[in-house]
């Protein structure tokens, strides 16, 4: 039964009390009269959606009409003015490439808000099921003045390790003050109504190893999303039972996309030549051997232990280390 379904069938209901149909009978006739007329539009159009979520779990519904909201106040976003174009006017014609047939063109107009690459930002998103809810800051990736959507990587200060595509930026101005991780496995696409602020610029800023935060995006996009093998990956297949002889240094380079080129004994050490994926300069790794019997599923526990678990275990991890390796 729809609402209107429903009215109807209240008008016309048995009651002992006149006044309570009097009542229903008022509440009707203000639902139909010239003024409420817009309500009632709103609800018969709006009963497609209850109907679909009248048999929900109350939980779910909840959830749902919370979703709602978030992509409501999205679209209804005043962080730009109420404008979702840039209010330059007509912009001025540019002189056309070379070869072209004509001699001048005219921009279109660019979309708000106005962000760049390695913005920092703050969004509402609203998904479906386990996908990004509520409130969250985030990195733009890329964003193009001719289209309202952008890429984004998303943000959390949970402290987690590190991997080709999650690593810790430090601490961001404005931001919690926890430490920030980028998810770069997590990229997704919002429209620009969803942002809410915006904190600056992570073009060349550093990460606490050091490392400039624009190149480690690359790299985790490139072993995460183009398939390229990351130098520890090399290190723990393609290095028989020797380990980094600086474990700190190659705590700073272990995700980079490398391809192997090789690998050679020196005495008791061992090199392994390598080139980033995108370069032709060989670079070197002094690896160490151990001086003892060795398995290779111990050595990679070892760095699974090393570089993968906090505590008791990475302690041990250390110890071992020292004492095979040193």
């Amino acid at each position: 039964m729809d609402l209107i379904t429903m009215l109807g069938t209240i008008t016309n209901l048995h009651a002992v009390d006149p006044a309570v149909i009097a009542q229903l009978q008022q509440v009707y006739r203000d639902l139909t009269s010239a003024n409420s007329q817009n309500v009632a539009g709103i609800l018969r159009d709006m009963d497609g959606l209850f109907k679909k979520i009248s048999g929900m779990s109350a939980g779910d519904r909840q959830e749902l009409l919370r979703r709602l909201e978030i992509m409501a106040v999205a679209q209804n976003n005043t962080f730009t003015n109420g404008n979702r174009f840039m209010n330059f006017g007509t912009p001025p014609p540019v002189a056309a490439r070379a070869g072209s047939i004509t001699t001048t063109w005219t921009p279109p107009p660019q979309f708000l808000t106005e962000v760049k690459p390695f913005d920092v930002i703050h969004c509402h998103l609203a998904g479906v099921g386990f996908e990004y809810t509520g409130d969250h800051y985030a990195v733009v990736l890329n964003a193009n003045p001719m289209f309202e959507v952008i890429t984004i990587i998303p943000t959390t200060s949970k402290t987690k390790y590190e991997y080709p595509s999650v690593f810790n930026i430090g601490s961001i101005s404005g931001l919690p003050l926890n430490l920030t991780t980028l998810n770069i496995d997590k990229l997704l696409q919002i429209s620009r109504l969803r942002i809410t602020n915006k904190y600056g610029n992570l073009k060349g800023a550093t990460d606490p190893l050091g490392r400039d935060v624009e190149e480690r995006i690359k790299h985790g996009i490139a072993v995460y999303y183009g398939g390229e093998e990351s130098l520890e990956n090399i290190v723990r297949t393609q290095c028989s039972v020797a380990m980094p002889k600086d474990l700190a240094a190659f705590n700073v380079i272990r995700h980079v996309p490398a391809k192997w080129v090789d690998y050679r004994y020196v005495g008791r050490d061992a090199v392994l030549d390598y080139r980033l994926w995108n370069e032709t300069d060989v670079r070197q790794l002094e690896m160490i051997l151990p001086n003892t019997r060795y398995q290779l599923a111990k050595k990679r526990d070892l760095m699974k232990n090393l570089f993968y678990k906090s505590g008791f275990d990475q302690s041990n991890a250390v110890a071992e280390y020292t004492s095979i390796f040193t």
